[in-house]
């Protein structure tokens, strides 16, 4: 007959198993992009209504979604939003009059702000969850 401390540590082991794996697999993010052309860029839903917008999935261990903005003379001139599959890194940089920002984070449709730099960024905490539960299942051996 098994032990339930058997059962514990197996099912505890899956749990864990699970969810991390799931870190490492795929995510889905908004995607669009609107340039200075576009009339009302401001209030364009790709800025405004991002649930309006299509969405992609990202694959790959570093896979990101992010929110991107050009501003010029402190006017908008391009917006975008979408998924990138290597390393994205948050960033702000101004100079001359031009300002160029993006924030990136890493769960599903994350990439939701409209200013660059706001979205929240999960994969720290996601990351102690896996290494906590994997330190678990070390002690009950």
């Amino acid at each position: 007959m098994v032990s339930p401390q058997v059962f514990y540590r197996v099912g505890l082991t899956l749990l864990i198993g699970i969810h991390c794996t799931n870190v490492a697999m795929s995510i889905k993010c908004y995607m669009c992009i609107v340039g200075h052309d576009a009339p009302d860029l401001d209030n364009h839903p790709c800025v405004t209504n991002v649930t309006s917008m299509p969405t992609e999935e990202c694959d790959g261990a570093m896979a990101s979604c992010y929110v991107e903005k050009f501003v010029l003379s402190k006017h908008l001139q391009k917006f975008l939003r979408g998924c990138k599959d290597e390393k994205c890194e948050d960033y702000c940089q101004e100079n001359h009059g031009t300002k160029d920002c993006r924030s990136c984070c890493q769960t599903d449709y994350c990439n939701i702000g409209n200013k660059g730099m706001t979205s929240p960024r999960l994969d720290h905490i996601t990351l102690g969850f896996c290494i906590s539960g994997i330190t678990l299942l070390q002690t009950l051996r």
